[in-house]
């Protein structure tokens, strides 16, 4: 770290010390903010350490600053780096809510979006799907209204991949991600270009079309490239979209049977995910490499892969990756002939993509369970069904309304 930030680091722990919590925000903003999000490595990650200062009173209560303005940037800043970085979705989500709130006692529409958009992305990644849909579809509202077509572009990619989670096949995923690639292309967005691709790779792969699949895969991992080569300013962000696309192109290479290739890509990811702690690649990558090493007939190696996902799935939570980790130990189980623990493994598998209840579950992550206990003459755990009435409304909201990026 440089000796620069190193002295506003210290700077700002003074504030802290001294109470003076409204002037360390602001301190923060100005001297420390870029170069903990926008760089890798030691600066990167102190951040979500340093914005902790800010709240002594719990990190799901309120930060202790007297202007809401400073609250809603430390409230964002905070659940920033613990669900888009830090792999902590659970931790982000009472800090969304926080910050929905700030946004609408002063009417900021513009932050109010952008908060429910990430609102929705946290809900999502922890399990709680309906919840998830409610708020993508109020953020993409807001978005429009105040006209931040990048973030609503973000907003659609994280709603599309929303319905592909939950088995959607009636083609609004590809609907809402193929107009979030558009919207971006007419931005220059190549970020989250490579993103959205990454995303449709693992959607088709899901639908059972791996050459669509890897067509999409190999577009990411272009776009990711050229982004690199581009020298953007955010280098956490490139890092996090390298990751991202060479990750989804060992998955289906995997499906594919190009293990020499999957192992390269798998080993990638690993060394590229520490400079930023990057667990939201960490744990699908050790999925994809506890399966890869299934197929070969490899299962103590495989175990060992699944091992090491366990605690970081339940830290996160991340009960989507965790409901395939325990997919995987139970074809591991039905193959040694361990019938009670695969059955004990696929009904845990099941219990985590339950989610709310079909149909809002994790569909894929359901029906891998099902093969299992269906192929021992076993029925599924009982587990409480859907009901609407608990939850908020959904908007009716247009994925593809025809305006000049209607196609």
């Amino acid at each position: 770290m440089n000796t620069e930030l190193q002295n506003a680091i210290d700077s700002y722990r003074l504030l802290i010390e001294h109470q003076s919590y409204d002037q360390a925000c602001v301190y923060f903003r100005e001297h420390i903010d870029s170069p903990t999000l926008l760089g890798i490595g030691e600066p990167c990650l102190q951040r979500t350490a340093l914005l902790e200062l800010l709240f002594p009173d719990g990190f799901d209560a309120l930060p202790r600053l007297t202007h809401v303005e400073n609250r809603i940037f430390a409230l964002q800043a905070l659940s920033h780096s613990y669900n888009m970085i830090g792999g902590f979705p659970g931790k982000a989500v009472p800090l969304y809510k926080l910050q929905v709130e700030q946004c609408e006692a002063i009417d900021n529409r513009e932050k109010m979006a952008e908060g429910l958009a990430n609102f929705g992305k946290g809900l999502r990644q922890s399990g709680h799907f309906r919840e998830a849909e409610a708020m993508g579809m109020r953020g993409l509202v807001m978005q429009r209204e105040v006209g931040n077509r990048l973030k609503e572009a973000i907003n659609l990619y994280w709603v599309g991949m929303g319905l592909a989670h939950r088995g959607v096949d009636d083609g609004r995923p590809e609907v809402a991600m193929n107009r979030a690639i558009r919207i971006c292309e007419s931005l220059l967005a190549d970020r989250s270009i490579a993103i959205v691709n990454s995303f449709l790779a693992q959607h088709y792969l899901w639908l059972g079309e791996p050459e669509t699949a890897l067509d999409y895969a190999e577009k990411a991992w272009q776009s990711a490239v050229a982004l690199e080569k581009s020298k953007h300013h955010n280098i956490n962000e490139v890092v996090m979209v390298l990751c991202a696309s060479a990750r989804m192109c060992a998955e289906v290479a995997m499906h594919a049977g190009d293990y020499a290739l999957t192992e390269t890509k798998l080993n990638y990811v690993m060394r590229r995910c520490k400079d930023i702690d990057f667990i939201e690649e960490v744990l699908p990558a050790l999925r994809v490499w506890a399966e890869m090493e299934r197929r070969r007939g490899d299962f103590d190696s495989a175990r060992r892969y699944l091992r090491q996902t366990w605690n970081l799935a339940k830290r996160g939570p991340f009960p989507l990756y965790n409901s395939d980790s325990y997919n995987t130990l139970a074809r591991i189980e039905l193959s040694e002939g361990n019938n009670t623990a695969a059955i004990a493994a696929a009904n845990t598998a099941y219990r985590l993509a339950w989610c709310d209840g079909p149909p809002y579950s994790y569909q894929r992550g359901i029906d891998e369970a099902l093969k299992v206990l269906t192929s021992l003459d076993q029925m599924p755990v009982d587990l409480p069904v859907y009901d609407n009435n608990i939850y908020s409304p959904v908007p009716t909201v247009a994925l593809n309304p025809q305006d000049e990026f209607f196609n």
